[in-house]
């Protein structure tokens, strides 16, 4: 947990993401509100590795933007 909260590298909350979060901290408690926040930071960060490597191969495969 600690690797993730160094990295800073995360997708901003969404609003999908936020409605979960309420759902599953206030709603329905079927974990810990701690393996929740875990698991919804570890989504984000994976989610923006993820897009990281998408324009990586994008630009890779096209070469660099020229104007």
């Amino acid at each position: 947990m600690a690797e993730l909260a160094a990295h800073g590298e995360l997708i901003p909350l969404t609003a999908p993401e936020v409605r979960r979060l309420v759902y599953r901290l206030v709603v329905q408690l079927l974990a810990p509100p701690e393996a929740v926040l875990h698991w919804s930071r570890w989504r984000r960060f994976h989610q923006a590795r993820a897009t990281r490597g998408h324009y990586r191969r994008r630009l890779a495969r096209k070469g660099p933007l020229s104007y």
